[in-house]
């Protein structure tokens, strides 16, 4: 009885990252990532020799025992796309998943990949032009034979972010 009450009760963890829990049936971790620039010349150019590159929040986290997965991303900064990811993916079957919501889209493996796990903060700028980025729609994804076979296959809104037009 005492662990059925503890795991519906409410508590705060700060383990990797601040973490709500209220039992088994919601988790909201909090998030923060910065990253920033800084450059210096010498003889000394008019140029800004500080950059704040990212600037942005998020809460994720898993509610009903994890069988969905949820992640609200925004950009603090002032940015054309201040949305980054705002989804819901069901994974009840690991197999067989389903997605929806704005995130990216599964087109490219630079891009897919988060910038804090590349060798290079930067992308290839082709990658850019190329991929189409984040835009709104569901995914099937999901990986088969002990993790040797990952699939994707998604139907979105647009061509994503990277695809329209820049102002000009």
């Amino acid at each position: 009885e005492q662990e059925e009450a503890a795991s519906a009760g409410v508590s705060f963890k700060f383990g990797r990252r601040p973490s709500l829990r209220f039992g088994k049936l919601l988790r909201i971790d909090f998030r923060a990532r910065f990253q920033t620039d800084f450059r210096s010349f010498s003889p000394e150019l008019e140029e800004d020799l500080f950059e704040l590159a990212r600037a942005r929040v998020s809460i994720e986290g898993d509610f009903l025992n994890g069988k969905f997965e949820y992640e609200i991303e925004r950009e603090v900064r002032e940015t054309r796309y201040p949305w980054r990811d705002v989804y819901v993916n069901f994974r009840h079957f690991r197999r067989l998943q389903i997605q929806a919501g704005k995130f990216k889209e599964p087109f490219g493996l630079e891009q897919l990949t988060s910038s804090s796990r590349l060798d290079f903060v930067y992308r290839a700028l082709i990658s850019k032009y190329l991929a189409p980025a984040r835009d709104i729609g569901v995914t099937a994804h999901g990986r088969l034979f002990k993790r040797g076979l990952n699939y994707q296959a998604g139907v979105f809104k647009q061509d994503g972010e990277n695809a329209r037009a820049e102002d000009g």
